[in-house]
């Protein structure tokens, strides 16, 4: 999972979140009435893969951008005693992005003043971060699965030489010499966990293209095995590296090159980094292709409708989108091919947010902020429930059990577990 602009905490104190009023479209569902994770508002929402573990960044904007503050968790305790908040997690003030492991034992932190990771220590709490980079613009950052792997991409800026004044050219026809703006350089960077145990020096992967559109963020992807990193290089090439070991990574090679900037906005990889899936804001279509060893195939279609959105399943067999006539569609990798199976509801508004898990379908209503679900048995989507009126920032954890998302009228964390 990437590490979100919007984590964990020191000594628990015990907060036993009582089982809230379920909404009457949960009376069929297969989810639990939603219980109470924090009474505070919270961004950059995560959980372990287990669903036992949430971390958050603690503010009170409830508007999308840079949130800033501290980081909290909470550990739940089971059906009757609910969540038990932790408190701030030492040496995180002014957090900017967060990701916890796929465990619930580390947290990437990122800062102005750089990346750390922290580590939890049972009833002691949480160690404060381990600094593993003092790089003060940090546009992107993302950790493994087991917290092993972190890459970065740092923005710095290097000045070109002045333009002299060409030859012939009469005097004060133009501002000669004329110095041009910075231009930005973006690197990409990692560091490795070695088989001591101590995290091994900074490695330099390759560049970023420097106007990577729309931003930083969705044009990198790390696989969640961290052995696999996809990003758009200069030269508007979309490229892949894999880990080598020991901390250093193969050299780039190309999956797709284009003419001009692809105006890429999302990049997904398949958690062991075999299956790349790809989302252009100025094209029609989700793209993919496969690698076998470093060699990519043929780039393919998902689907060919008009969206801004996806979500791929942690088997990546199964793809999720909301379509440009508000349905939410869901197709499936059958025989190498994508078939769309699905049209499981509506977003009501074009282009939601989605959230795909082996067998749960989540997604946020633009129009009315209703946090909706459908839910895969025997092979059919179930007919679309509301499990939140007013849900900001929805989370689903890899077992596809737990869901955490923001209420925005009562400004706080809720869940629900299946």
């Amino acid at each position: 999972m990437r590490i979100k602009h919007g984590l964990l905490s020191a000594v628990c104190v015990s907060v036993a979140a009582a089982a809230l009023t379920a909404p009457q479209a949960l009376a069929a569902s297969t989810w639990g009435p939603p219980q109470e994770v924090s009474p505070q508002f919270g961004r950059a929402l995560q959980v372990s893969d287990d669903g036992q573990v949430m971390a958050w960044v603690r503010t009170n904007r409830t508007t999308f951008g840079t949130p800033n503050g501290p980081v909290l968790t909470a550990v739940y305790r089971g059906p009757k005693k609910g969540w038990s908040e932790a408190g701030q997690m030492p040496g995180t003030a002014e957090t900017q992005g967060l990701q916890l492991s796929g465990d619930g034992k580390s947290a990437l932190i990122a800062s102005e003043v750089g990346l750390g990771v922290a580590t939890a220590q049972g009833a002691q709490g949480w160690t404060a971060p381990t600094v593993l980079s003092t790089d003060s613009k940090v546009l992107f950052a993302q950790m493994s699965s087991d917290a092993k792997t972190v890459v970065w991409v740092n923005e710095s800026y290097v000045q070109p030489p002045p333009v002299e004044v060409p030859p012939n050219v009469p005097p004060n026809a133009y501002a000669y010499p004329y110095q041009p703006p910075p231009v930005p350089v973006r690197t990409l960077k990692s560091r490795t966990v070695g088989r001591d145990g101590q995290w091994g020096s900074e490695t330099v992967i390759g560049q970023m293209d420097p106007v990577a559109y729309p931003s930083v963020a969705a044009n990198v992807a790390l696989s969640a095995d961290g052995g696999t990193l996809v990003w758009l290089a200069e030269g508007k090439s979309l490229v892949a590296a894999v880990a080598s070991g020991s901390g250093m990574w193969s050299s780039p090679q190309v999956i797709r090159t284009y003419a001009s900037n692809p105006d890429i906005a999302r990049v997904q990889l398949s958690a062991n980094g075999e299956r790349v899936f790809w989302l252009r804001s100025t094209v029609d279509g989700i793209f993919t292709a496969t690698r076998s060893g470093l060699t990519w195939s043929p780039v393919g279609n998902v689907t060919v409708d008009s969206t801004k959105s996806f979500a791929v399943s942690p088997n990546a067999k199964s793809v999720a989108w909301g379509a440009d006539n508000g349905k939410i569609k869901i197709a499936s990798l059958a025989n190498g091919q994508w078939r769309s199976v699905a049209s499981v509801g509506s977003g009501r508004a074009q282009y939601p947010e989605v959230i795909l898990g082996k067998k749960n379908l989540f997604w946020i209503n633009k129009a009315d902020d209703a946090l909706r679900t459908a839910t895969l048995k025997a092979g059919t989507w179930s007919r679309a429930r509301t499990l939140s009126k007013d849900a900001f920032e929805a989370v689903l954890s890899r077992d596809g059990k737990t869901v955490g998302w923001n209420q925005i009228s009562q400004t706080r964390i809720l869940s629900s577990k299946r």
